[in-house]
C-alpha cells in the first residue's frame, strides 16, 4: 500500500509551534510529507500548486491509519469508536474551510 501524500502548507515558524519534531517523525513514518520550508504564508496560488498531487484525506481512512499506528494505549483500537467534530456537519473529507485562506 502506498503511503498517503501529505502537504503541510503553514509557514515554518507556525508549524514548529503546532507540530513537534516527534509528531512530525510519527507522521513521516506512515506518510510522504512535504513541508513549506519558507517562513511566510503562501499565496492562494502558491498553496494550490504546493498541494497539487497530495491526497485529499478521507476521515474514514484517517481513522484506520490512527488505529493502525496508535501510540497511546488509551487510543481506540477500532475506527468505528472515533468521531471527529467535522463529521457532525456531514463532512467525509478534510478539505479546509472557505475562511482558511482569509485568516492570514
Amino acid at each position: 500500500m502506498a503511503k498517503p501524500k501529505v502537504g503541510i502548507v503553514v509557514r515554518e515558524s507556525l508549524r514548529k509551534r503546532i507540530l513537534s519534531d516527534v509528531d512530525l517523525a510519527k507522521l513521516e513514518s506512515f506518510a510522504d510529507v512535504e513541508l513549506n520550508l519558507e517562513d511566510r504564508d503562501l499565496s492562494d496560488e502558491e498553496a494550490a500548486e504546493f498541494l497539487k498531487g497530495k491526497d485529499k484525506p478521507k476521515l474514514d481512512a484517517l481513522k484506520k491509519t490512527l488505529c493502525r499506528n496508535r501510540k497511546l494505549e488509551s487510543f481506540p483500537r477500532e475506527p468505528a469508536l472515533i468521531t471527529f467534530n467535522l463529521e457532525s456537519s456531514g463532512r467525509t473529507t478534510i478539505a479546509g474551510t472557505p475562511t482558511d485562506s482569509k485568516l492570514k
